[in-house]
């Protein structure tokens, strides 16, 4: 490299007139005095996501239940569980329905009393065994039943099934009940009668009550006996 003043000097210049060039050359490209006009940005419109389309949901079609199938199915899991439960597949006829829907609310009644009047009846024997009925009540749980109904209805089976204690219908009246007495027993040893297993207690043509007041006293004493309240 020489060391001689004038060559300093000339890559001085050289160093001067290379950086006055750049300086032009920058003015140039960009003048300061105009605003520079950029090109307008486009805007992609913003696209809505795509809707999938709508899936038809699967439901599996529900089982056909047959009577059949079904119930034997229950039965047979039944005796699975539960050996000592027994099972009918047997749909019970409308009266014994009847019968096993009151069964709960007729269990703890002790008397019943039988009469051959009907329902609309108005007549003085009816409203005597109505009467009697309320008066039992205040010893034992009671009710007043419609024998004709029972009879008609093939229901004394299951009318014998609950639980009394006595029963209660007058003497002329159950002769006139075939089907009743199918379930009638009489041991003249001891001279009662039974329903089936239920004490029975005849009453006497109720007109003779209605006459005479002595008659209707010694039949509440016979019961107050008969029935045993105080037990």
């Amino acid at each position: 490299m020489s060391s001689r003043p004038e060559d300093f000097l000339l890559l001085i210049k050289d160093t001067k007139t290379f950086l006055e060039y750049q300086e032009d050359s920058f003015l140039l490209g960009f003048p300061s005095s105009s605003p520079v006009n950029l090109p307008p940005i486009q805007m992609k419109p913003t696209e809505k996501a795509p809707i999938p389309p709508k899936q038809n949901t699967y439901c599996a079609p529900k089982p056909t239940i047959t009577n059949e199938d079904s119930l034997q199915d229950i039965q047979k899991a039944f005796s699975e569980i539960a050996p000592g439960v027994s099972i009918s597949l047997q749909i019970p006829e409308d009266k014994e329905a009847k019968w096993i829907s009151q069964k709960w609310k007729l269990q703890n009644m002790d008397i019943a009393i039988l009469t051959n009047e009907d329902p609309q009846s108005t007549t003085k024997s009816f409203l005597f065994l109505q009467n009697l009925t309320k008066a039992l009540s205040f010893q034992k749980e009671s009710k007043l039943f419609f024998a004709k109904e029972l009879e008609k209805n093939g229901e004394w089976n299951s009318f014998l099934a609950l639980p009394w204690k006595k029963i209660l219908i007058e003497e002329k009246a159950l002769h006139s009940l075939s089907n009743l007495l199918t379930h009638l027993k009489y041991y003249p040893s001891n001279r009662t009668s039974f329903l089936e297993n239920i004490p029975l207690f005849l009453l006497e043509d109720l007109s003779i009550y209605l006459k005479n007041p002595e008659k209707k006293k010694e039949l509440w004493l016979n019961l107050l006996q008969q029935l045993s309240f105080n037990e």
